[in-house]
């Protein structure tokens, strides 16, 4: 499915355009792993709308993910590529005001981490390639649920 970041998180639509915990509006917070104190960020496992005893994919899993190369993320039978890391992902694109962008070309995962109110992470990935920047939260687009883990690796 593609979700916008509020939806991908289990949060309210107001949080699209609010940061997280800065309104009545957009009222929850993000509670990073014993030991860490970063309220977003790398160690965050948000639920989001994953199943009970998953997250969505936060920083440390995507670098883990990318700790060899950034290719190999997307999926051989679509793509015709390679798929070093098992991930598989499928280029659906985007959704922008009710519009497909880059249906064909890319994949778009959000990530649970807020730039600006309007922005959080966003992962881009192609055949070749696989990019993170700033877009903005409401753009639907797609998210990797992990199953939830001691954090001891991290440490």
């Amino acid at each position: 499915g593609l979700y916008t970041w509020s939806e991908a998180m289990g949060l309210p639509k107001a949080c699209d355009s609010l940061f997280v915990d800065s309104s009545s509006a957009c009222k929850d917070s993000f509670v990073p792993p014993e030991g860490h104190s970063e309220k977003f960020g790398f160690y965050v496992q948000r639920q989001g709308i994953c199943p009970e005893g998953w997250h969505v994919m936060n920083g440390r899993e995507w670098l883990r993910l990318n700790d060899v190369s950034h290719r190999g993320l997307s999926s051989p039978i679509v793509w015709h590529g390679w798929n070093s890391r098992g991930f598989s992902a499928l280029p659906v694109g985007y959704l922008r005001n009710g519009e497909y962008v880059d249906f064909g070309g890319w994949a778009f995962f959000h990530e649970p981490e807020e730039f600006e109110a309007k922005r959080a992470k966003i992962h881009y990935i192609s055949k070749q390639s696989h990019r993170e920047a700033n877009d903005y939260k409401n753009i639907a687009a797609s998210i990797r649920c992990v199953e939830d883990y001691e954090d001891t690796l991290w440490e």
